[in-house]
């Protein structure tokens, strides 16, 4: 949940930013959200993932996990469920028929 950049912050605050800071968390949100369609576009293409639409199931699972900051208070338990849960949940969807 942190990185070297500091904690997640919920993109839903995005607006209240100053213009140049938006700008900047905009362009960096755009370009995670290129790599991870561009991943997904690469498993269809070899297979290991369904076809499906690619902004759509993007947006579906980012939007999943960016909203656990918002839900999680660092309970070990609660962590140790993601962990277990959130791939299988996540993918199930995505595996090849």
């Amino acid at each position: 949940m942190v990185g070297d950049e500091g904690p997640v912050a919920i993109m839903s605050e995005i607006p209240s930013l100053k213009p140049e800071h938006r700008q900047e968390v905009l362009e960096l949100s755009r370009k995670h959200s290129a790599a991870f369609e561009a991943l997904l576009e690469h498993g269809i293409a070899d297979g290991s993932i369904a076809h499906c639409d690619v902004r759509m199931t993007g947006n579906a699972i980012m939007g999943s996990l960016n909203w656990i900051p918002k839900w999680f208070h660092g309970d070990p338990a609660v962590a140790e469920k993601i962990l277990e849960e959130f791939p299988r949940i996540l993918s199930a969807g995505l595996a090849a028929r």
